[in-house]
C-alpha cells in the first residue's frame, strides 16, 4: 500500500501534516471507517485540540437532541390539533380592545 503525505505550514509556523493512507479496494472505493479515519487525526493531536474537538462534539450531541425535542413537540402540537384545525387568517383576528 502507497501512502502520501503532504505537509502544510500556517503562517504561525505550525504544521499540519495530511496523510491519505486509505486502504482502497480495486474499485477505488476507501475501506476505512469514518471512526478509524478520525482515531488516527486524534492521535497525533496535542490535548488543548482535542477539547476543542471534544467540545464541538458535545456541541453537535447537544443539537441532535435539541432536534429531536423539537421534532416531539411538534408531533405532539399536530396531534392536539389535528388535520381538520382550519386555517386562520388576518380577518380572523379580532383588535385589542383594551386600548
Amino acid at each position: 500500500m502507497d501512502i502520501e503525505c503532504s505537509i502544510f505550514v500556517c503562517q504561525t509556523g505550525c504544521s499540519v501534516r495530511m496523510v491519505d493512507d486509505i486502504p482502497t479496494r480495486s474499485s477505488g472505493v476507501k475501506t476505512m471507517s469514518v471512526k478509524e479515519s478520525l482515531q488516527k487525526v486524534l492521535e497525533t493531536m496535542p490535548e488543548e485540540r482535542l477539547r476543542d474537538i471534544l467540545d464541538f462534539a458535545e456541541f453537535l450531541t447537544w443539537q441532535d437532541e435539541r432536534n429531536a425535542w423539537r421534532q416531539v413537540g411538534q408531533a405532539q402540537f399536530a396531534r392536539a390539533y389535528g388535520s381538520d384545525e382550519p386555517e386562520y387568517t388576518l380577518a380572523d383576528l379580532k383588535p385589542d380592545s383594551s386600548k
